[in-house]
Order: structure tokens, then C-alpha cells, then sequence
């Protein structure tokens, strides 16, 4: 089992790469067809929205195919994980507790949403109390559903305290040394989905929860590296941040893409709306999780001040392992590659324990 290996002395970390790698390869040959297609369809659907907009018929049945390619696609990745992730859950447990489902669904939606809106100004048009109207209202359902997203809502309600005098000794001296604004960090049940990770939620109000399967796969100091991460995300408002970002990009890019309905220059509203397509599709995706990987490695130097190297490596190293992820596909939309954040924090280490000498 992947745990047993974690918790190895010293922790088998060739072979959990091997297994890592083997396992992002089959999920990636289960998932890439679907994949594929739902990047594909809404391009598919717009066509036929504008060249047979009166088919009520073949609306339906293209919005209904786009949905069951959605499902198929989770269940897809449910079943690669159920074999090398030995999960037991069932397929709609993980449907509601899947990061990825819930990821996917949140897109679908998205995109049925746009399209939807999209149809509505083919019939009969907005005016621009109605346009500014709607997009207002995406904005604050966005705003909503990122704060208090049906995940956090579950987490709050099944939460519970960390129990190691060590852990909440670790925290208590992190927060004392800044100036950190107010916090909680809970514990959630995510042994069934083995989910090995921490999230820094909330604007005003910072929460941190951390798994149960993480923790439980970690030394009590490892566990202070990750909880420092998220703390460093929390003293440094990095939530608040990317959410005033990514917002005002949302909103500029629509001003931008309905300027023709204030802006009588034909040529000006094109141009407008041009860029206002630019930003959306090419913009926001790159500007906003590039903006987000330089405030992981904010964090990562935070933590950096407050634990030993091995600590900090292995801390990374065994989250990495835990989720199978491979360190030469670490990384991400989001996140730097592994390599980057534990080279960088050895050299922050080494730093802080030099200057420590004098």
C-alpha cells in the first residue's frame, strides 16, 4: 500500500515514483478522449446554437450529450483511481466529494451558463441595464460559490480540533512570532477519498483545514510545514488577492466583449470585443495561475522559517506521494514544480540557519 511505503524508515520514495508514474499514465490514456471532447464541445454547441437555432430538438439532445461526456469523463478517472488508489467509495460519493468531478461540473456549468446567455442575446437582445445586471450577477454567484463552495459548507459542519499538544504548540509559536490576522484550523475526514492536503479558505475570516489522511501519514513536525504554508498564504492574504483579480479581469473582459451595446464606433466595439475574447479565453486561465504559483512560493519561504530541512522536504515529498503524483509531473496550473519549491526552501534554510550562526 501506499501508506505503508510513506511510513517506511526511510520512506520508499523511488518506488512510490514508479508507482506515481504508472499511475498518471493510465489515468491520462483513460481520460485524455474525454478530455479532448470537452474542450471540443462548446465550440460544437455555439455552431449549432447560430446555424440551426431553431432546432429546439437538436439543442437538447447536443446540451444532453455534452452532460452524459461529462459524467463519462468522471467515471473514467473514478475507475483509475479506484484501482491504483484502492478507494471504495461508490461512484456518486465520489461524484460529490472528487475534486476533479467537482471541477468538471463547475466548468460544465460554465460554459452551458455562457452559452445559454449567448442564446438569449441571439433572440432578442440585452439593453444595458440588463447586461450590467447579469454580469453583476455572475460576479457575486462566483463570489459566493468560491467562499462558500458546497466543499467548505461539508468540511465546517464535520470538522474537528487538532488533538497533538505538539501540532498546536507548533502553530501557536508561528502565530505569535507576526503579525498573523485571526485563524482556525480544523481537521476533515477525507480517509475514504484519501485526499492528503491542507487549504487556506475564507477573505475576512481565514480558515485552514487539513486532512485526516495527511496528517496521519506525517510526523508532527512535517505537519507544522504544511500548516505554516497555508498560514503564510493566510498572513499574506493571498486568497483576497487572487479573488479582486480574478474578478476585476471577469468584469473587464465582459465590459470589453459587450461594448458594442455603448460604444456606437463600429470599429472601436470591435476591437473591444476582440480583446474582451482574448482576456477571457487566454488572459485570465494564464494571468491568474501565474499570479497564484508565485504566492505558493511565498509561502513556501513563510514555512521555510520555522522547520528543519528534512522536515520540510520529506513534508513535500510524502504530500506529493500520497496523492501519486509523480515529482517529474509535480506542479501544475497553480502550483511550481516540486523540484523548484524544495530547492528554493533548502536555500532558505540554509540561509536562515547561517545567519542564525552570527
Amino acid at each position: 500500500m501506499i501508506e505503508d511505503l510513506i511510513r517506511a524508515n526511510p520512506p520508499q520514495y523511488d518506488e512510490l515514483e514508479k508507482r506515481s508514474i504508472d499511475y498518471i499514465q493510465h489515468l491520462k490514456g483513460a481520460t485524455r478522449p474525454f478530455s479532448i471532447l470537452l474542450f471540443l464541445m462548446p465550440a460544437v454547441l455555439l455552431i449549432i446554437w447560430i446555424f440551426f437555432i431553431e432546432s429546439v430538438l437538436l439543442l437538447g439532445l447536443s446540451v444532453a450529450i455534452y452532460i452524459a461526456t461529462v459524467l463519462v469523463a468522471i467515471f473514467a478517472r473514478y475507475r483509475t483511481e479506484k484501482r491504483y488508489r484502492e478507494l471504495t467509495v461508490s461512484f456518486g460519493y465520489y461524484i460529490i466529494h472528487s475534486d476533479y468531478s467537482m471541477y468538471t461540473i463547475r466548468m460544465a456549468s460554465i460554459v452551458l451558463t455562457v452559452l445559454i446567455f449567448v442564446l438569449v442575446e441571439t433572440y432578442r437582445g440585452f439593453n444595458q441595464i440588463e447586461f450590467f445586471s447579469v454580469v453583476i450577477a455572475f460576479i457575486v454567484v462566483s463570489f459566493i460559490l468560491s467562499v462558500y463552495s458546497p466543499r467548505f459548507v461539508r468540511y465546517e459542519k464535520m470538522s474537528t480540533q487538532i488533538q497533538s499538544e505538539v501540532i498546536r504548540s507548533g502553530v501557536s509559536h508561528i502565530a505569535s512570532s507576526t503579525s498573523m490576522p485571526e485563524f482556525t484550523i480544523r481537521i476533515v475526514p477525507e480517509k475514504k477519498m484519501k485526499v492528503a492536503n491542507a487549504y487556506c479558505t475564507g477573505i475576512l475570516s481565514n480558515k485552514v483545514y487539513v486532512t485526516d489522511y495527511l496528517l496521519e501519514n506525517l510526523t508532527e513536525n512535517e505537519a507544522l510545514v504544511i500548516l505554516a504554508h497555508e498560514l503564510g498564504h493566510v498572513i499574506y492574504r493571498h486568497n483576497l488577492k487572487t479573488l479582486a483579480l480574478t474578478f476585476f479581469l471577469l468584469f473587464a473582459s465582459a465590459v470589453m466583449f459587450f461594448s458594442y451595446l455603448y460604444i456606437s464606433n463600429e470599429l472601436a466595439s470591435a476591437l473591444l470585443t476582440q480583446a474582451g475574447i482574448f482576456l477571457f479565453i487566454l488572459g485570465i486561465p494564464a494571468l491568474v495561475p501565474a499570479v497564484k504559483r508565485g504566492y505558493e512560493l511565498q509561502a513556501d519561504m513563510f514555512a521555510s522559517r520555522f522547520q528543519t530541512e528534512e522536515a520540510a522536504v520529506n513534508a513535500l515529498l510524502k504530500t506529493n506521494y500520497l496523492n501519486l503524483t509523480p515529482v517529474q509531473a509535480s506542479g501544475g496550473i497553480t502550483h511550481p514544480p516540486l523540484p523548484i519549491r524544495i530547492n528554493r526552501m533548502r536555500r532558505a534554510i540554509k540561509m536562515r540557519d547561517l545567519k542564525a550562526k552570527f
